[in-house]
């Protein structure tokens, strides 16, 4: 039991409010990833003009997409595990002990869970255009595109290609 000058808190309580702060945590962070291929049009380019060009796929490699870190997964993890590690052990110091362990491991876990999150697999395609410039898109690898293939390149808030003849777009 853990008593402060206004509240009265259980071990139980203490457990299933650091376990669930983390999983909301977790969730929230899951929706980072974000989807960036062909396809995906953020609601922001609805009822905008976006130019289109043409030009055709030189090259392409294998590439992470990074949304970058927010914090919030070591945060998380770290108040979680400090909770969880304070709950370990029969006296003041081994409680101590336990809740430091916690907080390192926690946040280290959250790290690794915020960081998986908010990566994605992307492909790097390498373009010639029609007016003989090269260009570089990014994005992930939602519709098949290979070298040789002629693509339309869609400039607009988040530039994409999408290959001439898919459907919606010949």
């Amino acid at each position: 039991m853990i008593t402060g000058s206004t509240f009265t808190l259980s071990k139980k309580t203490v457990k299933t409010s650091a376990a669930a702060l983390a999983t909301c945590i977790a969730l929230g962070i899951s929706g980072c990833a974000g989807n960036l291929g062909a396809r995906d049009v953020h609601s922001h380019s609805v009822g905008y003009i976006n130019e289109v060009s043409e030009g055709t796929v030189l090259s392409m490699h294998p590439v992470t997409i990074s949304k970058g870190e927010s914090g919030l997964g070591p945060v998380a993890g770290a108040v979680a595990g400090g909770a969880l590690g304070s709950e370990v052990g029969g006296g003041r110091a081994e409680n101590i002990a336990a809740a430091v362990g916690g907080v390192i491991i926690g946040g280290l876990i959250g790290a690794a869970v915020e960081n998986a999150a908010t990566t994605s697999e992307g492909m790097e395609y390498v373009i010639q255009t029609v007016d003989d410039r090269k260009i570089s898109v990014v994005q992930q690898p939602d519709v098949l595109i290979s070298p040789g293939q002629r693509v339309y390149i869609i400039h607009g808030e988040r530039t994409r290609i999408v290959p001439i003849g898919t459907p919606g777009y010949s």
